[in-house]
């Protein structure tokens, strides 16, 4: 297992923000991962626009998962059509 930090952006059109987290929460908790931090930024103006946003949700996620689960997470994040962008960084 190891740690990630997952950054989502997700459209400030969408008022469902707390069930995408809590979606991509019961993924990794479902799969024997660990959460270790939750923090929702909430609404943050874009340095350049995003398919056409100008301001996103920014919300960041510390975890702890086997690789099978985070290529899980990372599939489902480039399939969501909510989410403008995502970056998955491996922590030490």
């Amino acid at each position: 297992m190891r740690n990630y930090e997952v950054t989502i952006l997700i459209s400030s059109t969408n008022n469902k923000v707390d069930e995408i987290i809590n979606f991509y929460k019961n993924i990794i908790i479902n799969n024997n991962g660990i959460i270790h931090k939750i923090e929702n930024y909430g609404i943050r103006l874009l340095s350049y626009n995003i398919n056409k946003f100008k301001k996103a949700y920014y919300v960041v996620i510390n975890i702890t998962v086997s690789i099978k689960i985070i290529k899980k997470v990372e599939n489902d994040l480039k399939l969501n059509s909510n989410i403008i962008r995502s970056l998955i960084t491996k922590i030490k």
